[in-house]
């Protein structure tokens, strides 16, 4: 039976033989890859807390509109979208509840819970399911329907107002929901994303 015989010149000058050496290079290169992300991923995290940490300053400066635009341009680099700001509402299952509950709570902060549409979606959500008033599939629909944010299962672009959210004219109109969009839709607000998040 043949005999597979050591040869020293098998081995490269730094003493590993080519498979040994392939190997070495492979781990080598996921542990660089690791290092990398690891690298990218503190990055990312601390560019975001800057960038809540800012728009938090602007809000207590009462810069409503660049507190707002900053805003914008967080959810936007989370989803790695630049100016199109169209997103459909798989790209909002992407954004961690983490991360929208720290966004929100600045804004619920400065006028008690009741400023940006997270929050009061989720006040008068809780009210109307504790009641027994919303249920089953379409419990988002039935919901506006039942707010008279929406007059039909068909309309999907009515404008919040005043009266239905609680607010005061203090409360800065960029802050507002500005239109709301059901779950058949192609675009969702944010908002909706927040209920899946709130409710897990």
């Amino acid at each position: 039976m043949y005999r597979y015989k050591y040869n020293r010149s098998n081995r490269f000058r730094s003493g590993y033989t080519l498979p040994e050496l392939l190997v070495s290079i492979v781990i080598a290169g996921i542990l660089a890859s690791l290092v990398i992300s690891i690298f990218f991923g503190v990055l990312n995290k601390a560019r975001f807390v800057a960038d809540v940490s800012e728009m938090s300053r602007l809000i207590r400066n009462e810069q409503y509109q660049d507190a707002n635009n900053k805003w914008e341009s967080i959810m936007l680099d989370m989803l790695d979208r630049n100016g199109d700001r169209k997103l459909s509402n798989l790209e909002f299952t992407r954004i961690p509840c983490d991360k929208l509950r720290k966004l929100d709570a600045p804004w619920s902060a400065v006028q008690g819970g009741m400023v940006r549409q997270y929050s009061i979606f989720y006040e008068i959500f809780n009210r109307l399911n504790n009641k027994g008033l919303i249920s089953g599939k379409n419990y988002i629909t039935e919901f506006f329907l039942r707010l008279g944010w929406q007059d039909s299962k068909d309309n999907s672009s009515l404008l919040y107002q005043f009266s239905h959210l609680g607010g005061s004219a203090e409360v800065p109109p960029g802050n507002l929901p500005r239109h709301l969009l059901v779950e058949d839709s192609k675009n969702w607000h944010p908002d909706i994303r927040l209920f899946q998040c709130k409710m897990l």
